[in-house]
């Protein structure tokens, strides 16, 4: 990738020049803010890595410029400093800064952030070679055609077989939910206990139901739970290797912790939001132990489940053993 680099300690910048060059990438050296944003004008970075006090102009106004210049792509920015950087960490973000290392600096954490830094400029790549070559609406998703003509996607892809279903998360919320609010009647759920992976006197209480009023609840409960089970756990593995979660994922895992009580899985509910909780300190201190506490409840919750089979009603409930 193509890096700008705005360092004025002349020690620092020469140590960081050397570590992207041995990691292969190409790098251009400033020695403070303005000189780092005349660069920036002139040519096309992926990345830009800034210490934060600098002369003449400060890595936080190097980034809110930056930000404020309308180009055709996304450099990723990356804060260097030795300051206490929990106090700062939300006027950074605000300002445009995608990630941050503290000094002195790690070379293999670096590494680490420059690899999702990648990886977001190829999905940019990919997003804008799409946008430039099919024109879709933000609300309804129809497509515009060569002729200025607005088309359903399925139409536009005539030569296509769509077969359209529900996502996990869709027929959890728009199917599912609706029967589990039937069933308690407007009453708030059992969580069941957080002490537990599985609680099965929730799984009893809604196989009641099934049985009673409801065909398959339990089952699709489990089934819907199990295929978004595998995605949100890569994510949390991903926070682990990388320290980085955004604020769509920590939504998505907090909407998850619900489904965890709908089914009696007390500790990963538990996990999950701890995990939606952190602080930037805490999250910066300690991803990987959080990450991989995380992720061991997840799969546990998932083992927990199997135990059950695809139709867990059926098994008598002395046949079951308590989970752990």
């Amino acid at each position: 990738m193509r890096m700008l680099v705005a360092e004025d300690d002349a020690v620092s910048r020469t140590m960081l020049v050397r570590i992207l060059g041995a990691m292969g990438h190409q790098v251009h050296a400033t020695q403070d803010g303005e000189e780092a944003w005349a660069a920036f004008r002139r040519e096309t970075f992926d990345v830009v890595v800034t210490d934060w006090l600098m002369p003449r102009l400060d890595g936080l106004e190097l980034t809110q410029r930056i930000r404020g210049l309308r180009t055709g792509s996304y450099p990723w920015i990356i804060m260097l400093t030795g300051m206490d950087f929990a106090e700062n960490y939300r006027r950074t973000m605000e300002a445009g800064v995608d990630d941050f290392l503290t000094k002195p600096l790690d070379a293999e954490l670096l590494r680490v952030r420059l690899t999702v830094a990648q990886r977001v400029q190829r999905m940019n790549e990919h997003v804008a070679a799409l946008t430039a070559a099919l024109p879709i609406c933000m609300h309804c998703k129809n497509v515009r055609d060569s002729g200025d003509r607005w088309r359903r996607v399925e139409e536009f892809f005539h030569d296509i077989d769509f077969s359209h279903s529900y996502c996990p998360e869709c027929y959890y919320e728009h199917s599912l939910v609706p029967e589990l609010s039937r069933m308690r009647d407007g009453h708030a759920p059992t969580d069941g206990d957080a002490a537990l992976v599985l609680d099965r006197s929730v799984l009893a209480a809604l196989a009641k139901f099934e049985e009673a009023d409801s065909p398959g609840l339990v089952e699709d409960l489990v089934g819907s739970f199990t295929e978004s089970a595998g995605p949100l756990a890569q994510a949390v593995r991903t926070f682990g290797d990388t320290g980085i979660v955004d604020e769509d994922c920590r939504r998505r895992l907090l909407r998850f912790a619900t489904r965890c009580h709908d089914l009696g899985l007390g500790r990963l509910a538990a996990a999950l939001e701890g995990f939606v909780k952190l602080g930037p300190d805490e999250q910066l201190a300690r991803h990987r132990e959080v990450a991989a506490a995380t992720v061991a409840e997840f799969e546990a919750a998932l083992a927990a489940l199997a135990e059950f089979g695809p139709a867990p009603v059926a098994r008598p409930a002395a046949d079951v053993a308590q989970p752990s």
